[in-house]
């Protein structure tokens, strides 16, 4: 009976592991996907420094709101390396 319930919280550890890695990646690409969109010329007008700006800081804002119950929307990976220097993530999670 023991054994059955360490394979379940195994289980819920991959789970929520496989999980994290997802959101993250998610992320990722949505950030490198539409943040570079904003930089596309489509022939209608052309991006300026400021349309290119707020494309990638709406896109962040987005995302962080969206992943970061999830992962914590560690976009930067200095973030991360930092949060694990300062014992906020353990190794699996960062």
């Amino acid at each position: 009976m023991s054994s059955l319930t360490f394979l379940q919280k195994m289980d819920k550890k991959i789970l929520q592991l496989l999980t994290l890695c997802l959101a993250e990646c998610i992320a990722t690409s949505m950030l490198l996907f539409f943040g570079c969109m904003g930089c596309v010329n489509f022939g209608v007008h052309e991006p300026n420094h400021l349309t290119i700006i707020l494309g990638f800081g709406l896109i962040v804002m987005l995302i962080v709101n969206i992943f970061g119950m999830v992962s914590g929307a560690h976009l930067n990976p200095a973030v991360t390396l930092a949060a694990y220097i300062y014992k906020l993530v353990d190794i699996p999670v960062s």
